[in-house]
C-alpha cells in the first residue's frame, strides 16, 4: 500500500511530468483563489498532503486507492484549513469598511476564477484541435457523448475504418488523452512559474 503511494508522490515532485502538473497547477490556484499567496506554498501543502496520507495507510490502516485523487482532494482541504485559520486571526474592522473589502475580494475572486476558466477552454480547444481528426473522434465519444468502447468501434466502422478489437481501441483512447494533456498543458500558461516577472 504504502510503496504505490510513495511511487506516484515521487511522481508527483518532478512538477514537469505532464501526468502530475494539473496537481501543481491546482493547488498553486486555489491558494491564490484563498488569497493565501504570501502565506503558504503549494510544496507545503503537498507536503502536509504525503503526511496525511502515510498517516492514513500506516496509522490508520486504510489503503488509498487513487493517490493522485487523494493528493488533490487533501491539498484542497489543507488549503481550506489554513485559510479559515488565517481568517480567524484577521482583526474585526468596524461598520461597513470590512464589509466593503469582502465585497470587492468575493468579486475579483469571481473575476480571477471567470479568467481561469475561460484560459483553461481555450487551451483545451487549442489543443483538442493538434490532434488528428480520429483522435477527436474517439475522444469526443467516449468522454463526451460517454459511449462504451464497442458503440466508438461501431462508429469508426461506419465512417470506413477497419475493425479495431476493443483492447486496442482503449489504448488508443489512452494516447489519445495522454497527448491532449500533454498539449493542453504546453498550451495553458497558467503556472505562475511560467510567467515571466
Amino acid at each position: 500500500m504504502r510503496e504505490r503511494f510513495d511511487l506516484e508522490f515521487q511522481a508527483l515532485l518532478d512538477r514537469n511530468n505532464p501526468d502530475t502538473r494539473s496537481i501543481w497547477c491546482f493547488v498553486e490556484r486555489t491558494i491564490r483563489q484563498y488569497q493565501l499567496g504570501g502565506d503558504i506554498t503549494a510544496d507545503e501543502v503537498l507536503m502536509e498532503a504525503y503526511v496525511r496520507g502515510i498517516r492514513q495507510i500506516v496509522t490508520r490502516q486504510k489503503m488509498i486507492v487513487n493517490p493522485l485523487g487523494w493528493i488533490r482532494l487533501t491539498a484542497n482541504y489543507i488549503i481550506l484549513e489554513y485559510s479559515r485559520t488565517v481568517r480567524r486571526n484577521v482583526p474585526l474592522e468596524t461598520g461597513g469598511a470590512a464589509e466593503a473589502k469582502l465585497a470587492v475580494a468575493g468579486e475579483m475572486d469571481r473575476l480571477v476564477r471567470e479568467e481561469e476558466i475561460e484560459a483553461n477552454i481555450q487551451a483545451l480547444y487549442a489543443a483538442l484541435a493538434q490532434l488528428s481528426p480520429r483522435e477527436q473522434e474517439i475522444l469526443l465519444w467516449r468522454h463526451v457523448d460517454d459511449l462504451p468502447w464497442c458503440e466508438v468501434g461501431k462508429r469508426l466502422i461506419d465512417c470506413g475504418e477497419a475493425d479495431v478489437n476493443e483492447p486496442a481501441l482503449r489504448q488508443q483512447g489512452y494516447r489519445a488523452l495522454v497527448r491532449l494533456r500533454k498539449l493542453f498543458h504546453a498550451l495553458n500558461v497558467q503556472d505562475p512559474d511560467d510567467k515571466v516577472a
